[in-house]
């Protein structure tokens, strides 16, 4: 968009929507905080109960989806099972997405299988919300990729010839 081309009264209504619109986010911001403060708070003195949820990757309970019950949200720092893989919930208000949905505040914190003849971790599979640094291994499509850049990994850059800025095949 280019300011310059609108008139006075063009960018005052502009300026008006934007100012609109900032208000409008820190109002939800403020919103779900305190919806989050009411809710834990009745849950951490019994009267409301709490989702099933682990406190670590040990105790993790599978996902049950709450719908729009704030009561059955996820807590931040919850851990569940969901689709195979186990998920610690990092969004800072009360959590109702699927883990695995991008940018739903769940990142997947599924422990490396144990290699039965070393004993010692294995190479993961590739999933939807790892943390994963330069030099991390990850398999996908039956093959093993070595991560070339820092990021959370989301169904965009899933190893493969199209991501190769970001996944370099690992030769056998």
């Amino acid at each position: 968009m280019n300011l310059t081309t609108l008139t006075d009264a063009g960018l005052h209504d502009l300026s008006a929507q934007i100012a609109a619109e900032w208000e409008r986010r820190r109002a939800s911001t403020v919103t779900d905080r305190a919806v989050t403060e009411v809710i834990t708070g009745l849950q951490d003195s019994g009267k409301l109960s709490t989702p099933p949820a682990g406190e670590d990757v040990d105790t993790a309970e599978p996902w049950q989806d709450p719908g729009t019950d704030h009561s059955l949200m996820y807590r931040w720092g919850a851990y569940v099972t969901h689709q195979g893989k186990t998920w610690l919930n990092t969004h800072p208000h009360l959590n109702h997405w699927p883990p695995g949905t991008l940018n739903s505040g769940w990142i997947d914190v599924t422990p490396a299988p144990i290699d039965e003849e070393t004993g010692e971790p294995g190479i993961i599979a590739w999933g939807v919300g790892q943390d994963v640094q330069p030099g991390d291994l990850r398999t996908h499509d039956g093959q093993t990729w070595e991560c070339l850049l820092a990021h959370t990994t989301h169904e965009g850059w899933a190893p493969g010839p199209a991501a190769h800025a970001v996944w370099k095949p690992v030769t056998p």
